[in-house]
């Protein structure tokens, strides 16, 4: 894959600087050197294009309740929860 150099670094025997023109050897070295932002794709046509990225959907309820007996199961043992009422 044609990649071209943004910042200087050694790739196989050569020496590049920002702005180089070079072909990585692997689909695999191209993927690991746009990861460390060393170079980017020479075209764009040829990159392809990111996979937008589903915005999280929440799988559990963000705020918990206990359940209506009291008693909350956690990994260590249980306890007894003791909810402040006001009496009146």
């Amino acid at each position: 894959m044609k990649m071209i150099a943004k910042k200087a670094f050694r790739y196989g025997d050569r020496q590049l600087v920002a702005g180089d023109p070079f072909e990585t050897k692997t689909d695999r070295d191209a993927a690991l050197l746009r990861a460390i932002r060393r170079a980017d794709p020479a075209d764009d046509e040829e990159a392809p294009a990111p996979s937008p990225t589903p915005s999280p959907t929440p799988t559990e309820d963000p705020d918990p309740k206990p359940p209506a007996g009291g008693k909350v199961r956690s990994g260590r043992g249980t306890y007894q929860r003791r909810d402040m009422r006001a009496k009146g």
